[in-house]
């Protein structure tokens, strides 16, 4: 199957949820249909990693949305309930806003895409050297910036285009380079569009179990969608090498919260912070770098 043909299944499957997820009960005979259309794209025979990443993003956002209307209640109204599956972003956050030039936003922007292009041209230096130096830049210097960088610079340009069209849009991520504790990172700084839907869809329904438990349980959930991500283009290593720097995330975190990392000097947790991921990040981004490799 072409991956124009996977595209053209996952337009007709987010038409067809947006007007039949009117109810509960519709909705979440609709979930069981996008979650079964998650396979899709293992089916794609041709190899267009831009196509296929939209694909990707576009059957697991729909899934995910559809979740929203089958637990929450649906949207009102068909073209509400398209957009809110077709977003990244959950609608229901948007805020209306005076229209405004966000000069702050831009700078994010800016500096996002700078450090980025810096980044990758670490990585493409390290090309060049041998041993513990085509690491320390391929891994460290290159690629542990690189996502974070990539980040800022989305969520400038989010906020940027929000404001001008008068409205605020959900925050994408907020500086996660400067975390003081690897809690302050995941929950409130990296990709807080996948952090709330991990903590609504996973972290609070096992919640009642211990926040031990449910704190694995988002971080499986997570290891599993990674895995999924980058599986499908990148094969079985690839998979397993991000599931396992997710997986090492909660035990990373009791032993921060065992060493009372919260309560020390902001530097000294800043420290902990970027050595404890750090330690595990080329799990990460060796993969990541892999398949911007492949563009």
């Amino acid at each position: 199957m072409s991956v124009w043909t996977g595209l053209a299944i996952w337009f007709v499957e987010v038409i067809a949820v947006a007007m039949l997820a009117n109810c509960r009960r519709h909705a979440r005979a609709c979930l069981v249909a996008t979650l079964l259309i998650l396979a899709l794209p293992a089916f794609v025979i041709d190899r267009d990693l831009i196509a296929i990443f939209v694909l990707m993003a576009g059957v697991l956002f729909c899934a995910i949305r559809t979740a929203d209307f089958a637990i929450d209640g649906p949207l009102d109204g068909f073209r509400a309930r398209f957009i809110h599956l077709v977003a990244i972003i959950d609608t229901r956050q948007i805020k209306r806003c005076p229209r405004r030039f966000d000069g702050r936003s831009l700078v994010r922007l800016l500096v996002g895409l700078a450090v980025a292009i810096a980044a990758i041209w670490l990585v493409g230096m390290a090309s060049s050297l041998d041993g513990w130096r085509h690491y320390a830049l391929r891994w460290f210097a290159g690629g542990f910036v690189l996502a974070p960088a990539l980040f800022t610079a989305v969520d400038g340009l989010r906020a940027l285009t929000g404001t001008a069209f008068g409205r605020v849009l959900p925050t994408l991520s907020d500086a996660p380079l400067l975390s003081t504790s690897l809690n302050e990172f995941w929950a409130k700084r990296w990709n807080l569009v996948v952090s709330k839907i991990l903590h609504d869809r996973f972290y609070k329904p096992f919640a009642k179990y211990g926040t031990t438990v449910a704190l694995f349980a988002a971080f499986a959930a997570s290891a599993a969608l990674h895995a999924w991500l980058i599986g499908i283009p990148m094969g079985a290593a690839c998979a397993t090498s991000w599931a396992a720097f997710f997986l090492a995330q909660p035990l990373l975190i009791l032993i921060e919260r065992r060493l009372r990392v919260r309560q020390w000097r902001p530097i000294l947790g800043w420290l902990w912070t970027m050595s404890a991921l750090g330690l595990v990040s080329p799990l990460f981004t060796e993969p990541l770098l892999r398949w911007f490799e492949k563009f």
